[in-house]
């Protein structure tokens, strides 16, 4: 443990946080390219689970995109990809989809599995370095998007109703 304490001394938490956050929009272009490229390929699907299986890796791609941006409720519904042992965890996830089901186009999809597998690796071993700092981090985005929440709530409640236009009640 020591040595991986005095690896989190060398690089500062929020720049391992931007890279984290930059891997994960990588992997979400992947995914997307990766979609695109079975798309292209689909005479070639055997099975019906070739065609999920891409489907699903948009699904992931957009669920990734929407999470690093902070959009809707990402970080609370998928509250353990906020950590990078989550994402680790998906990784491998969507690593053992791709190698071992609806393989369409072999060279592809054991190219994105290997990498996916490879940062399925190295991700926790990051949320392992920083683990307290990025719990702290974690609890901060979850307060922001709490306020955002409360903000739009505020927002929503501001607006004017709109009056119907004259002569809407005599054409009902």
């Amino acid at each position: 443990m020591k040595k991986l304490d005095a690896a989190g001394e060398k690089v500062p938490f929020e720049k391992a946080f931007n890279i984290t956050k930059i891997i994960m929009f990588v992997n979400a272009g992947l995914l997307i390219i990766q979609s695109i490229v079975r798309f292209l390929y689909i005479k070639q699907m055997t099975s019906f689970a070739g065609f999920c299986l891409t489907v699903y890796l948009l699904g992931f791609a957009a669920i990734f995109i929407m999470l690093e941006l902070s959009l809707l409720n990402m970080r609370v519904w998928f509250f353990f990809l906020n950590f990078g042992w989550g994402k680790g965890l998906a990784l491998f996830f969507i690593s053992t989809l791709v190698m071992g089901s609806g393989i369409t186009i072999i060279w592809l999809d054991v190219l994105f599995g290997v990498i996916y597998f490879i940062q399925s690796l190295l991700l926790p071993i990051m949320s392992t370095i920083y683990r307290g700092q990025e719990y702290a981090k974690v609890e901060q985005l979850l307060k922001d998007v709490e306020e955002q929440k409360k903000e739009k709530a505020a927002n929503k409640e501001k607006k004017p109703k709109k009056k119907p236009a004259e002569g809407a009640e005599n054409r009902a």
